[in-house]
């Protein structure tokens, strides 16, 4: 078939355009003044990047036809293909001033001046060139980029739409539809527009980081992974990629990946300081705390005021165990933004951690006054109203963490201890296993289950409760040493001693020192046992009060006195068994109305066995300074001394109790977990002393009920009656006069 420029034309349009070149030539062979072939011709090698052939061409076709503005735009555009966009420009304006209305020389020109910043001329020329040849797809597309430079986002919606419906093939103008989607929070919409974008030209770096970004920007973290991934492919220099690309990596949990981009991104641009931030908090995740300090610090010096930076240099600080620097982190955060209810609430743990109970209290109701529906508050609330023995607070803040937050395992596991505390072993019990089944990997909850089916006799399952939390918690100290209570309940003080002492090669404190000393003591290693009470001595903490290694010590003395030669006597002494003894001092008026003044709460908010409506101490008085306390204290002690004939008097607890109308106390002892060690059970003794005995001629006139064997005591003003701890007691009182007592539980020995 003879060619033709039909022919050529269709060849072009196939973009096959070395056929289309040699068919033209065959044309310009036979006929040399062919403009046509020689347009074809130059439109080939602008297609393949042959610049200087384009313009050869070019200009041999505008030698024949000087006036065509197709190819003085044609020209323009060889020009505007090598950067030359000042030429191109003058080739374009030929063109316009030859046809005002030549929409594709209008739509190049409009293009340059886009991007020269001339914004006014651009949409001007534009908007001319959709009015001219509105079927014109690429004068929609460059319209549109014109409204989304001057902020017309809706008419850059409307006018990329139209470019699309005229030519489905324009990827920059789904990328830019789904730019302008993605600005609008049209997340799914904008997801399509970039993946189509992505079809069409699979090799554009911003279309890949656009998706990730959308992708991310929906929460799809596993798919936003690849697009980013891409990016950095096609711009491996691209620092928002590599910083994003940690982001999404960090939220997958792969925090070692996620470090690695995090890094490259600031190696790319270190100045800025939200890499710096991300690495700080990837490396808090990977509880590198020393790590963390530095990029957090760099945070901070990049932007001082940027305060999740200093909330989280708390939280290294706090994990540091630099506590007050962590306070000043803490505080520096809520210095900068007050309503930041999580920056309270951390404040609270710190506050807590350094002893300073009330601060924390105040911090964590402030996190609530913030954020009502802060579960975490209202839960670290519960724990410090329980170190504060308002057990009753604590419940209900816990109860309202859950009704939050259901599935919060930590407060259900706080709200079994609570119970525990309480004595109410089987609601402990149901809620530490609620706080296991929603989170079964819970060391805490299976150390804390098993140490409530100890105290229910439940020893085989406390046991595997135990060994299931040191599973878990490899280092788990508490869990070692309550299994090793355990084994001392069953009788087998090797396995026990081995228990606790490995509890103590861990995190030794006074308690473990204790429980040491009180396997020692069963098997009658009393020397080593008073060496391990001296070690707990040594060290500071609060988990034993000192009364009882005072008890645990003259325990150990008691019984080294038993092992060596007694007297046949001090061996009966020694058996016989105490049951009560009544005996009096004189009621100083003064005292009497002294504890009025004294802080008191009411009764039925103490949880244990009183209750009513009267009022009572904690379990301190004897720490009050008053002269009258410290006379009635040592008065107390010599009473007790002389009438059980011993040496030595250690005051555990000293309370008063002001009964009124229905107050009274339940059927109870004073004997508690720990008194069986060191045989302190059988040193254990309850004192009552009755300072105003109130209205007698009631129904309940608030006769002491005691048990095994039964007796009722009517008291009289200036009474002392001294029990066994062991022995079960209880009194309610009817009167409408104040009945008021001071009580003592303590060792004698």
């Amino acid at each position: 078939m003879e060619p033709n420029i039909e022919i050529a034309q269709t060849l072009f349009k196939q973009n096959k355009y070395k056929e289309t070149i040699n068919t033209c030539n065959q044309i310009l062979a036979t006929d040399s003044n062919s403009i046509e072939a020689m347009k074809l011709i130059a439109q080939s090698c602008l297609a393949t990047r042959k610049i200087e052939d384009a313009r050869l061409y070019f200009n041999k076709a505008l030698t024949l036809e000087p006036d065509d503005y197709e190819i003085i735009k044609d020209l323009g555009n060889t020009y505007q293909a090598v950067g030359d966009s000042n030429t191109a420009k003058n080739y374009y304006q030929q063109a316009i001033a030859i046809n005002s209305s030549y929409a594709p020389a209008l739509t190049n020109l409009g293009t340059i001046e886009l991007i020269n910043g001339n914004k006014q001329d651009a949409l001007a020329l534009l908007l001319k060139a959709t009015e001219s040849d509105p079927q014109l797809a690429p004068a929609w597309g460059n319209l549109a980029n014109g409204y989304v430079q001057q902020g017309k986002t809706q008419e850059a919606e409307i006018a990329c739409r139209k470019a699309i419906e005229l030519n489905s093939n324009l990827f920059n103008s789904h990328f830019l539809l789904g730019s302008i989607l993605l600005r609008q929070k049209k997340l799914q919409e904008a997801e399509l527009s970039i993946r189509k974008s992505i079809e069409l030209n699979p090799n554009l770096f911003n279309s890949h980081f656009l998706l990730g970004s959308i992708l991310l920007g929906q929460k799809k973290l596993q798919e936003a992974e690849q697009p980013l991934r891409k990016t950095i492919e096609l711009k491996p220099d691209f620092f928002q990629a590599h910083l994003n690309l940690g982001a999404v990596l960090k939220d997958l949990g792969k925090l070692q990946e996620a470090e690695i981009s995090i890094r490259k991104a600031i190696e790319i641009n270190p100045n800025l300081f939200n890499p710096h931030f991300l690495l700080g908090t990837i490396l808090l995740g990977k509880k590198k705390l020393q790590d963390a300090e530095q990029p957090l610090r760099k945070t901070i010096e990049l932007n001082p005021d940027f305060f999740q930076a200093h909330l989280s240099l708390g939280v290294v600080l706090k994990d540091l165990g630099q506590l007050q620097e962590a306070e000043i982190s803490t505080r520096k955060a809520i210095e900068i933004k007050p309503d930041f209810a999580e920056a309270h609430n951390n404040l609270g743990i710190i506050l807590k951690d350094l002893g300073k109970i009330q601060e924390a209290e105040l911090s964590y109701r402030k996190a609530i006054e913030i954020k009502p529906d802060f579960a975490e508050a209202h839960s670290n609330l519960g724990n410090i109203f329980k170190d504060l023995g308002k057990l009753q607070e604590a419940e209900l803040s816990l109860r309202k963490a859950i009704e939050l937050k259901p599935d919060f395992a930590e407060s259900y596991s706080n709200l079994g201890n609570i119970f525990k505390d309480l004595g109410k072993l089987q609601e402990a019990e149901l809620y530490t296993r609620k706080a296991i089944e929603l989170k079964p990997n819970f060391a805490n909850a299976h150390s804390n289950l098993g140490a409530i089916l100890r105290d229910l006799g439940k020893l085989q399952e406390a046991e595997l409760s135990l060994r299931k939390a040191i599973e878990l918690k490899p280092d788990f100290a508490e869990s070692y040493s309550n299994l090793g209570n355990i084994f001392k309940d069953l009788g087998k003080l090797q396995e026990a001693e081995l228990y606790t002492r490995k509890a103590i090669e861990i995190k030794p404190n006074r308690l473990l020192y204790f429980n040491y000393a009180s396997c020692l003591f069963e098997k009658r290693s009393l020397d080593e046992a008073k060496i391990n009470i001296n070690k707990a001595y040594s060290l500071t903490g609060n988990e034993v009060k000192n009364y009882l290694l005072f008890a645990a010590e003259s325990g150990i003395n008691y019984a080294k006195k038993q092992s060596t030669n007694q007297s046949q006597s001090d061996h009966v002494e020694a058996s016989k068994k105490f049951d009560r003894i009544i005996l009096n001092r004189t009621v100083e008026n003064e005292l009497l109305s002294y504890l009025y003044t004294l802080k008191n709460k009411q009764l039925k908010f103490t949880k244990d066995v009183r209750y009513g409506n009267g009022l009572c101490s904690d379990f301190n008085l004897f720490e009050d300074k008053s002269e009258i306390i410290k006379k009635l204290e040592m008065d107390l002690k010599e009473i007790s001394k002389k009438a059980l004939r011993k040496k030595e008097i250690i005051i555990n607890d000293s309370f008063f109790n002001i009964f009124t109308s229905g107050s009274g106390a339940k059927s109870h002892n004073h004997i508690g977990p720990q008194d069986k060690n060191f045989g302190l059970c059988q040193h254990k003794y309850s004192l009552v002393y009755y300072l105003e005995i109130g209205d007698q001629t009631v129904e309940e006139p608030g006769i002491l009920k005691l048990y095994n064997p039964e007796e009722e005591i009517l008291p009289k003003n200036g009474m002392i009656i001294i029990i066994n701890g062991e022995k079960y007691h209880s009194v309610s009182y009817s009167g409408n006069k104040d009945r008021v007592m001071v009580g003592i539980n303590f060792y004698g020995f």
